[in-house]
């Protein structure tokens, strides 16, 4: 039968905390909190773009589409 061996998986956790402990908790909490502010950011201006796109007819340009595009893609990977 097959054994499970959790050691490899424990070194990995480990590793990686030892990794991240170098940050106090406060500092690791405020990279939290700024991360988690650049995301809400990021997909509440990509929203303002599309947004922006679908009720003002005058920004329905070729030219324009290219920014309607870069706003979906992002608010697709910012999401």
């Amino acid at each position: 039968m097959f054994q499970y061996s959790a050691q490899p998986v424990n070194r990995l956790i480990s590793t990686f905390w030892i990794t991240f402990s170098e940050f106090s908790l406060g500092v690791l909490a405020l990279l939290a909190f700024l991360m988690v502010l650049l995301c809400l950011v990021t997909i509440l201006g990509n929203m303002l773009v599309i947004l922006a796109f679908i009720m003002d007819r005058n920004l329905r340009h070729r030219s324009n589409y290219f920014f309607l595009n870069l706003a979906v893609s992002d608010f697709a990977v910012g999401k």
